[in-house]
């Protein structure tokens, strides 16, 4: 396993973060390349939910500014409740439309996935075809042709996903942002600070998520390889007749054991104590 580097600086994590936002534009080609229409279909649906919080949020103090003066009219329920009425009825419209577009996202995504995993699959494998063995056969290019196969799917879509929903948490915050300051300075400039210390921290543990599941190729290559010999029906005649069974899902648990004590359950750890403190 390669040796840990050490915690970079913020004007290193500022370039590692400039150089990630050059992938970005690839990355939509790519998803556009995959599907156009689900493309489309993912950017209209982040602008909705970009809507729906302040819209929800504005409606709310509707309902409460009707309460409030249906009490200081002193009319009766019945009466409150007619005068009212119209803006729970809206509320109640925001909240379905915000859950049918919860769903739609996640149709979208999956939609959207399917299309690009098979796309970027396939360019994988045609690079491969075109590879000469020895190739194959270097360590360090081999994991990156695994890593590049397992997780490239993955790490487009997250990067898509994480500038759709970078748009709409802008645009929510900048409509909240117009709210508050009308309503007092003060408190805008007292949330927005309060959300800092999360989102760094959040930061670091991403950067850290990214590293480590680079470092613990080897180990996961071993893992699945264990697996295929102990489950594959061209290797089980020998795994029997040389007792290797029990030897190697010994070392495959204790692989998994290193992984899971240093990586996964500390990591978590470290980021709900440090999300707690922030």
């Amino acid at each position: 396993m390669k040796e840990r580097e050490k915690p970079a600086g913020w004007r290193a994590r500022l370039k590692e973060f400039l150089a990630a936002l050059k992938n970005a534009p690839r990355a939509f080609a790519l998803l556009w390349e995959a599907d156009p229409r689900s493309t489309i279909g993912l950017a209209a649906i982040t602008l909705v939910g970009a809507v729906l919080p302040v819209s929800q949020a504005w409606v709310t103090k509707l309902i409460i500014d009707g309460v409030l003066h249906a009490l200081s009219l002193r009319l009766t329920p019945a009466e409150g409740l007619k005068s009212v009425l119209p803006f729970v009825i809206a509320e109640f419209g925001l909240l379905l439309a915000g859950s049918i577009n919860g769903q739609l996202r996640q149709l979208v995504d999956k939609l959207i996935s399917h299309r690009l995993g098979h796309l970027i699959n396939t360019r994988i494998i045609r690079k491969s075809l075109g590879l000469e063995a020895r190739f194959f056969e270097d360590a360090e290019f081999y994991d990156k042709m695994q890593n590049a196969r397992r997780q490239s799917e993955f790490r487009v879509m997250a990067l898509v996903n994480g500038g759709f929903l970078l748009v709409q948490n802008l645009l929510t915050l900048a409509s909240f942002l117009a709210l508050l300051l009308a309503f007092n300075p003060w408190v805008a400039l007292i949330l927005f600070g309060a959300a800092i210390p999360a989102f760094v921290v959040q930061c670091g543990y991403s950067q850290l998520n990214f590293r480590l599941e680079t470092w613990r190729t080897p180990e996961t290559r071993s893992m699945a390889y264990m697996e295929q010999l102990l489950t594959l029906d061209t290797t089980v005649k020998e795994i029997k007749l040389f007792g290797l069974g029990e030897p190697l899902l010994a070392r495959y648990a204790k692989i998994f054991g290193r992984i899971f004590e240093e990586d996964p359950r500390s990591r978590a750890a470290g980021r709900s104590r440090a999300s707690c403190g922030a």
